[in-house]
């Protein structure tokens, strides 16, 4: 069975494997899209039956306007609406608006406050990030340095390298009062009583440690002042 003899030359060959399983191969895969096909048709019509009226849009602009709902969050107040298309400004309080809005810092963490004030502000409780201040480690990026903790004679070095770095304009907060005046550790052998020794300081945030209430708004008393550089002075009080 399945051997031939052919032309009485007295040679047997057998077919070709797999000859037999190759001949169903189309018949198969007809078969098995159609399956494929009904399966989709079934899990179609149970779609419909949950979702009942829903119909689904692969693109904004098959739906409705009626039916394009917008949040009351992204319309502008009602008093903005009424106000001009254009608003005029100097070149000075727009730069100072963009300056004072995106401060990235870069942070000079070497004692408790760190952890206390600087990193308790930026975790997710206050989230410094929210305020458009997230954390670089690359000096030619940062608009700001924060410094928070002890600095010693070993460690000058590096951060006046590190400010040296920064691209101008560029502004430095002290942290504590390690930071601000050496602290607990004034006049020690190896401390350098705070920072402004080295590097010029633009706000100082006392404490020991400091709260990350206290952080943030050393961090607006800074923005206050990068929004006033270049303008009128407000008239003193009387």
């Amino acid at each position: 069975m399945g051997l031939e003899d052919q032309g009485g030359s007295g040679q047997i060959q057998a077919p070709a494997q797999g000859a037999a399983e190759q001949a169903p191969a189309p018949a198969k895969a007809r078969a098995g899209e159609t399956q494929l096909q009904e399966q989709e048709q079934i899990q179609s019509q149970k779609y419909a039956a949950r979702a009942g009226n829903i119909k689904l849009f692969r693109q904004l602009d098959e739906l409705e306007p009626d039916r394009r709902i917008v949040q009351e969050s992204e319309l502008l107040p009602g008093f903005w609406k009424r106000l001009p298309g254009v608003i005029t400004t100097t070149v000075q309080n727009l730069v100072n608006w963009g300056r004072r809005n995106s401060l990235w810092y870069y942070p000079i963490g070497t004692a408790c406050c760190a952890i206390e004030g600087l990193m308790a502000a930026g975790a997710t409780r206050f989230d410094l990030d929210r305020h458009g201040m997230p954390p670089w480690f690359s000096p030619r990026w940062c608009d700001v340095m924060i410094v928070a903790g002890t600095v010693t004679e070993k460690m000058a070095p590096a951060i006046k390298t590190i400010y040296d770095q920064m691209a101008e304009p560029k502004y430095v907060i002290a942290v504590g009062g390690c930071a601000i005046n050496g602290g607990p550790f004034y006049q020690g052998y190896n401390v350098v009583d705070g920072v402004d020794k080295l590097i010029p300081v633009d706000v100082y945030v006392p404490g020991c440690p400091p709260r990350p209430e206290a952080v943030l708004h050393g961090i607006y008393m800074l923005r206050e002042k990068i929004a006033r550089a270049g303008t009128r002075p407000a008239p003193a009080k009387r």
